[in-house]
């Protein structure tokens, strides 16, 4: 599985994106592998990056110094981040190719910053832990040899050229550019889906010469937008890619599709249990005796870019219990302050053939009683 380089899926050449995909993966593997060699300049003292100058023994002192690995975390996470953001975006773009719409990044920019970040922070989290075990293991190998504290130096140094090394070798570098790259264009197009309010699911798309069993058994699988293709407490989020160096694609399946789905298909069922799980304009949730759609949350958050599906949650949750019925004709406002301190109306409609209706606005303050 790990030596298995699959071949991009023809959707992404169909998008467009082909091309941008295989240059951000080269990007990201050069980046990472510079990361390295100036970490390693910097701990051996070839380069001084950090603020303390150098002393006899500080290769010791620095594998303990937390502020000094922070200090390289940062520097690989920004690195990550950054190549993460522009996939993202990309990602974003072939869902608007797929569906035939102008998707608004600045809609999606916000939660992809946010998920660029942690996944960044996830990568970071498993890649500098086997650095600092694999240099902490040539010194104290070399101590026990009586090697002195600068043929331990020079045997790190000579890290950045030795092509045969495990620490940090070429191979991971180019593994995690390949998988990486692909897991954030999957998230941007299941942003820009959801940033559309016509999507209800994906659908994997693999069915290609070179593909390995694991993906050809979920091609054509389709899952609402927000469930997962898979389960593997491994590897992956339940999106593409598969495992590394997995380049298999998704294809939204919208509104107008889902009609001709069989009558008892789950996607036909427009019910969700929280605002949540609500990803389009015809899904709805109710609660407390009113409803909540999909179209009403997506009014919400073109007015106000800055609200989540969350914390529209929390402001209902806070007053679930004691929501006020409207009239046949009369609307009744909840004024809510969020975590932050706005304040916001949550205004309980009668509805058409349905239960009542809420809809949400954000207000300079609550008017005088």
């Amino acid at each position: 599985m790990e030596k298995q380089v699959e071949p991009y899926h023809p959707e992404y050449a169909a998008n467009r994106v082909k091309s941008l995909l295989e240059r951000l993966e080269e990007e990201l593997q050069q980046a990472l592998m510079r990361w390295f060699t100036e970490f390693l300049d910097d701990l051996i003292g070839v380069k001084k990056i950090a603020k303390d100058e150098p002393l006899p023994g500080f290769i010791l002192a620095r594998l303990n110094d937390q502020v000094w690995w922070k200090t390289w975390s940062e520097k690989l996470a920004e690195i990550l981040t950054s190549n993460i953001l522009s996939a993202m975006r990309a990602g974003s773009h072939s869902a608007g190719r797929q569906l035939g719409m102008n998707l608004s990044w600045d809609y999606i920019q916000p939660a992809a910053v946010e998920w660029a970040r942690q996944n960044a922070g996830k990568l970071v989290t498993g890649i500098l832990p086997d650095i600092q075990t694999g240099i902490s293991q040539i010194v104290t190998v070399g101590l026990s040899e009586g090697k002195t504290i600068y043929q331990i130096r020079d045997e790190i140094a000579d890290l950045k050229d030795n092509q045969e090394q495990t620490i940090f070798p070429d191979w991971r570098a180019a593994r995690i550019a390949r998988t990486e790259v692909i897991r954030a264009h999957v998230q941007g197009a299941k942003l820009g889906y959801q940033e559309s309010g016509v999507v209800r699911g994906m659908r994997w798309l693999d069915g290609q010469t070179g593909a390995c069993p694991k993906c050809r058994e979920l091609h054509n699988k389709t899952i609402r937008l927000g469930e997962k293709f898979y389960i593997d407490p491994k590897f992956g989020d339940g999106l593409p890619p598969r495992h590394p160096h997995c380049r298999c694609a998704v294809a939204p399946v919208t509104l107008d599709q889902v009609k001709y789905l069989p009558t008892d298909h789950p996607l036909r069922n427009n019910r969700r249990n929280s605002i949540e799980e609500i990803t389009d304009i015809q899904a709805y949730t109710e609660i407390g005796g009113v409803r909540v759609t999909g179209e009403r949350l997506r009014h919400a958050k073109f007015g106000h870019p800055e609200s989540t599906s969350q914390s529209l949650q929390e402001l209902i949750n806070r007053i679930e219990g004691s929501i006020q019925k409207p009239g046949k004709f009369n609307d009744v406002r909840h004024y809510i302050q969020d975590k932050s301190g706005k304040w916001w109306v949550i205004v309980v409609s009668p509805g058409e053939g349905s239960p009542f209706m809420v809809t949400f606005h954000r207000v300079h303050k609550p008017p005088k009683k």
